[in-house]
């Protein structure tokens, strides 16, 4: 056996590079910031700085991350952040506070990686971050949004997954594994490959039982969607494969290739919209748009409103919360300081964050009560004067890409060609 001197083990050590950003949040300057600081300039990490856990968990999402380091004095600050994190992205979560045994135990169950106390020293520390990046699978890359397989289609940024547009309820575990085998399609994955990146164990005995159960229930919870289509077959001898290809797409995912069928496939729909407009009754024609609008831009929920009497009527929805929509029934006065705002707007309006609303609106605060964080909305104008919106929901804080938002643009512009002026009889 070939023994490496300590100066070769460091040069080995110092060719782990990293092909993404270091994130470091720190809600003040302190120490241990200022260490994971010189540590970053010293390696050639590129490193950015935030102070909230929102602002944390955007910066990690917005561009490829390799490492997001959180550290500060607050127990309560360093969980939020982890939790907001493990929303928008995989990649590699350590901690660097001096944390009581209660909270180490709710910052690991809630995804951190590893949790170290902030007075280390600095030379110790550098060798626990390269092991963390050495053993770190494939960093999350932020251009792609989902992982589709047929009807089976997982959402990055906001860490869901569907099976044929109906929520699909995973454990963390069942969702790591099921994203580590659609990242690995076609292919037959051992098992001790699946431990050390699913449960990031080298104790593959030790975790076997868990790993079959897991794979057991994952595999159940996708039968039972009803759609007869086998996802994930065993491999004797082995351990498994994911039968289906699995397309990736998102923001610049395979850029060439998928801008091309991006736009066609977004052509073939305005078309379609065109036909269904020209030749059904109005309501069923809008209904027919938000369906199109949230399959095509990936929204949650969509919907459009219409102004008659005074009064906000939900025209056509998919996706709401049944008591959103019952609120909706009971007619929303348009006296309000947010519907006023609202349809005073001639132009597409994205809001990234809709919580602060929730204080002055009652559908805001529905929908954030489900979780839904951002809006797009497009103005529907009829006449010269405004007859309605077209609203586009997502449970991310991520904004909608320039295509998506010109699609809906382009939904409005064709709906508003065909609605009565206000001023005419109710469109039913």
């Amino acid at each position: 056996m070939t023994v490496l001197s300590s100066h070769a083990s460091a040069d080995l050590l110092r060719k782990v590079t990293l092909d993404g950003l270091v994130v470091l949040a720190a809600p003040a300057p302190s120490d241990a910031a200022a260490t994971i600081r010189a540590l970053c300039a010293a390696e050639g990490w590129s490193a950015v700085e935030t102070a909230t856990s929102d602002a944390t968990a955007w910066a990690a999402s917005a561009r490829k991350t390799s490492l997001v380091v959180v550290t500060g004095p607050d127990p309560a600050f360093i969980l939020a952040t982890v939790t907001a994190v493990r929303r928008s992205t995989g990649s590699s979560l350590a901690v660097l506070a001096d944390l009581a045994s209660s909270d180490r135990m709710k910052v690991l169950s809630a995804g951190a990686d590893l949790v170290l106390p902030d007075t280390l020293d600095p030379g110790e520390l550098r060798f626990h971050f390269i092991a963390l990046l050495r053993r770190a699978a494939d960093t999350w890359e932020p251009q792609v949004r989902y992982l589709a397989s047929g009807p089976l289609v997982i959402d990055l940024w906001a860490r869901e997954c569907a099976l044929a547009d109906k929520p699909l309820h995973l454990s963390p575990t069942e969702f790591q594994l099921l994203l580590f085998l659609m990242r690995h399609p076609r292919r037959a994955l051992p098992m001790n490959k699946i431990i050390q990146r699913v449960w990031q164990s080298r104790s593959y005995q030790g975790q076997m039982n868990a790993a079959r159960i897991a794979v057991s229930r994952l595999r159940a919870k996708l039968d039972a969607g009803g759609e007869h289509v086998p996802f994930i077959r065993s491999v004797r001898g082995v351990g498994y494969e994911f039968l289906g290809p699995v397309i990736e797409f998102g923001d610049g995912a395979n850029e060439n290739l998928g801008t091309e069928l991006g736009n066609l496939r977004l052509s073939v729909t305005v078309l379609k919209i065109a036909e269904v407009l020209r030749t059904r009754p109005l309501r069923e024609a809008a209904q027919f748009c938000v369906d199109a609008v949230v399959e095509t831009a990936g929204g949650n929920a969509g919907a459009i409103f219409h102004q008659a009497g005074g009064v906000i009527e939900l025209f056509a929805e998919r996706g709401h919360p049944e008591e959103y929509c019952a609120f909706l029934r009971q007619g929303v006065g348009v006296h309000t300081r947010s519907v006023v705002h609202t349809l005073d707007l001639r132009q597409p309006t994205q809001i990234d964050d809709i919580t602060r609303l929730a204080k002055i609106s009652g559908t805001v605060r529905i929908m954030t009560a489900h979780g839904f964080r951002s809006y797009l909305y497009v103005p529907l104008v009829a006449g010269g004067r405004t007859w309605g919106g077209l609203r586009l929901a997502s449970r991310t804080r991520r904004p909608f890409d320039p295509a998506m938002t010109t699609f809906c643009s382009a939904v409005g512009a064709m709906l508003s060609l065909t609605l009565p002026a206000p001023c005419q009889s109710d469109p039913r």
